[in-house]
């Protein structure tokens, strides 16, 4: 771990990556300053904005002490950014948000009351995605208090009932390594989650919802591009740390269980979602019933009923389930921009 200055106790640095977000920034600091208390520290890393960010970011912080706008030294991508603004984190525990969310003002005072009660390395918190229509859903987090061992942690995160979102969690700065993120263009939330658990001996969860993930129109997080071969490396990167730290998962049917809902599932279903060329969808749509096809029943049997119906589609019908799914969602995609 590199950190520039000591650690203060009981401080919360706070990490908000920045690009091309001029119209966010103005609320942004609201909701942040709504946030922060006299023990948080603000550090806004701008990622070589096309636009005038930079700037923007510079006029919203003037007087306010805590907040840090700083520039990534090279546009790398949102992963690249968090990293160097961890090397200037002063704060005993890191929060991660993203600057087009939302969140509760009680988020940075619970999730660190959290973590001094329980002593634990990763606190996390439920949170909600937020749709286009703003429909809500739970996608992080559980409904009771808990503390767990690094290794149920591991368990829970291939049950699905720990995810890699990074803004649900309140981070002890010890555990986070340098270049915690891979520089991937998806999903490097989930290699620094799979880092931080790694070097941690308690993750604790507190039931309340402080933060609401939301999906615009145009949002990145909705992008056209395919990048479920990241899924791959995510899976590469979880199947290292349980190598070492609980080897007899590494064979279960939870682990068959979890690389069928994380992976291949993905495999079959994104494509035609994200509106990816035809022969894409077909062609991931059959590597996707390639791979299946080799993994046991069991690992079928450990998958919520609607989810091991669509694996057990994919499994068989290939193509013939993906791209009439493609259809299907395009058809209810256009309804949903008419209506």
């Amino acid at each position: 771990m590199s950190v520039a200055e000591p650690i203060h106790p009981s401080l919360v640095t706070v990490i908000v990556p920045v690009r091309n977000g001029r119209d966010l920034v103005s609320d942004l600091v609201a909701r942040l300053v709504g946030a922060a208390d006299e023990l948080t520290e603000v550090v806004i890393v701008e990622d070589h904005s096309t636009d005038d960010t930079w700037a923007v970011l510079h006029e919203a912080v003037r007087g306010l002490d805590q907040f840090r706008v700083v520039q990534n030294p090279r546009s790398a991508g949102v992963a690249s950014a968090r990293n160097y603004a961890l090397t200037l984190a002063r704060g005993e525990f890191v929060w991660f948000a993203d600057a087009d969310d939302e969140w509760s003002p009680e988020i940075i005072h619970l999730l660190r009351s959290a973590a001094e009660r329980t002593g634990a390395d990763v606190v996390v918190c439920q949170a909600q995605l937020v749709g286009v229509g703003r429909q809500a859903t739970v996608i992080d987090g559980l409904p009771d208090e808990r503390a767990l061992s690094r290794r149920d942690a591991w368990i829970a995160l291939l049950g699905g009932e720990l995810h890699g979102y990074l803004w649900s969690k309140l981070f002890r700065r010890q555990v986070l390594l340098d270049n915690l993120f891979s520089l991937l263009s998806s999903q490097s939330d989930f290699t620094g989650v799979a880092r931080a658990i790694s070097q941690s001996e308690t993750i604790a969860f507190i039931p309340d919802v402080l933060y609401q993930h939301v999906v615009r129109e145009g949002s990145i997080t909705r992008s056209r591009q395919h990048r479920v071969d990241n899924l791959d490396v995510c899976v590469a990167e979880l199947r290292a740390h349980l190598v070492a730290d609980a080897p007899d998962l590494v064979d279960s049917a939870l682990y068959a269980s979890f690389v069928t809902w994380f992976v291949l599932l993905p495999m079959a279903e994104t494509p035609g979602r994200v509106g990816a060329p035809f022969g894409v969808v077909v062609a991931e749509s059959r590597r996707s019933r390639a791979r299946l096809r080799q993994l046991p029943r069991s690992a079928f049997d450990q998958l919520r009923p609607s989810v091991r119906r669509r694996a057990l589609l994919a499994r068989t019908a290939g193509p013939f389930y993906s791209v009439p799914r493609m259809a299907l969602q395009r058809v209810a995609h256009i309804k949903r921009r008419r209506s």
